[in-house]
């Protein structure tokens, strides 16, 4: 009889990041399978024309690990993606643990590609198929219902080749310019216990920043049983109107890769078990296992889908934090300024709750009338350090190489 233990797949599906954007994002999942059935072999990836695809392979444990053990991770294996016609792909190259990165030129229409591994004596084979073509995203919108609301961002895809129902699969990249919550252009030493000014160099590296977003939910759609067979306006993100996605300008990359219907299908059923049965953690009674064979050992399952796209459509989408009707958060204020008018120091900082050192930063500009040189500076108040600094807050300083002149 079958044991009861339930296992779950190592690792969700990861980010697999390509040459260009296309292939910059991989929803995650998890698989539940029985005692008899742990350490399967799990596939992840997709086989795109034109482009450089990461491959992710990985195995099941046990879900009484308390992370996840190192072999599920160490894969070693040859990949390579073989075509009907005798085409071989030259085998990928290891990036990562358990990741190939194979080079795929262009597709033949008329060929049929599978992917082919060979790991720990066997060979596996994805169900060979002819490459489909992506139509081009039509429009990539965003609206905000509400004064204050959350902020809806929706595709919609472009006319069918044929007849036949559509079927995609959408992935997406945020990345947007982070400012600080409060501009100041002051700084404390804590060893001095002076404040001094910052030039412009030094306030635009603590104020502006860049931050970016490439873990995504899984998104699917099908003009099945639609009267027009295409997608319009569908809802594929929804943000909080106080993000700071929004504090300036925010750009939103939507890659959309038309699938088979088994494709779809499989998905789905990723899709529909984690929504329902609690999230990616949830134990599951089942699996679907994908189109995945290991043709030396048929005993053997594997679980993935990897399917054959001679093409991505891509579209980028800028919004101005401007446009919304938003609050900005902001950040408390500790300390009243009156308190080191005398000084322009933080003695006594030791006494406040929020005084530990490197906590708390002066908030102010320079003098306006600038007729006293002593008093050089205008001081507002005090926030926390995590408040004037965009890099202590999460932020980069790597601007996106697609990022307009006139957005920074």
């Amino acid at each position: 009889m079958r044991s009861k233990t339930i296992f779950m797949i190592f690792a969700a599906i990861i980010t697999a990041f390509s040459v260009i954007v296309v292939n910059s994002c991989i929803s995650e999942f998890d698989a539940r399978l029985p005692a008899d059935e742990n350490d399967v072999l799990v596939v992840t990836g997709d086989i795109i024309g034109n482009s450089e695809v990461d491959i992710v392979l990985s195995k099941t444990f046990s879900i009484g690990n308390p992370a996840p053990p190192p072999e599920s991770q160490n894969i070693t294996a040859t990949v390579t993606v073989v075509g009907s016609d005798g085409s071989t792909t030259a085998p990928g190259i290891q990036v990562d643990k358990g990741t190939y990165r194979l080079s795929i030129g262009e597709l033949d229409s008329d060929v049929s590609y599978g992917l082919r591994i060979e790991y720990n004596g066997n060979v596996y084979i994805s169900e060979p198929a002819r490459p489909l073509h992506t139509p081009d995203i039509k429009e990539l919108s965003w609206e905000q219902p509400e004064p204050y609301g959350d902020v809806y961002f929706r595709v919609s895809t472009g006319e069918a080749p044929s007849d036949e129902p559509q079927y995609f699969i959408w992935s997406y990249r945020e990345d947007w310019k982070f400012l600080a919550y409060e501009y100041t252009e002051l700084y404390y030493d804590y060893d001095l216990k002076k404040i001094s000014m910052l030039s412009e160099t030094e306030i635009l590296e603590k104020y502006i920043c860049w931050k970016s977003n490439v873990k995504n939910k899984l998104l699917i759609g099908t003009t099945q049983g639609l009267i027009v067979n295409s997608l319009v306006n569908k809802r594929i993100l929804e943000v909080q109107s106080g993000s700071d996605r929004f504090s300036t300008d925010y750009c939103l990359t939507v890659s959309q890769k038309s699938v088979s219907k088994a494709a779809y299908e499989y998905y789905r059923n990723k899709k529909t078990e984690n929504e329902e049965m609690g999230g990616i953690f949830t134990p599951q009674p089942s699996e679907v296992l994908g189109n995945i064979t290991c043709v030396t050992d048929h005993a053997k399952k594997t679980i993935g889908f990897v399917s054959v796209v001679k093409n991505v459509s891509v579209k980028r989408l800028f919004v101005s934090g401007g446009e919304l009707v938003r609050i900005n958060p902001g950040c408390e204020f500790f300390i009243e300024p009156e308190i080191f008018e005398e000084n322009r120091a933080k003695q006594g900082l030791e006494e406040w709750e929020y005084a530990s050192r490197n906590d708390l930063e002066p908030v102010g500009t320079e003098w306006e009338n600038g007729t006293d040189p002593l008093i050089p500076y205008k001081l507002i108040g005090w926030a926390r350090t995590i408040c004037v600094d965009c890099v202590i807050a999460g932020g980069t300083k790597n601007k996106p190489d697609f990022w307009p002149e006139e957005a920074d």
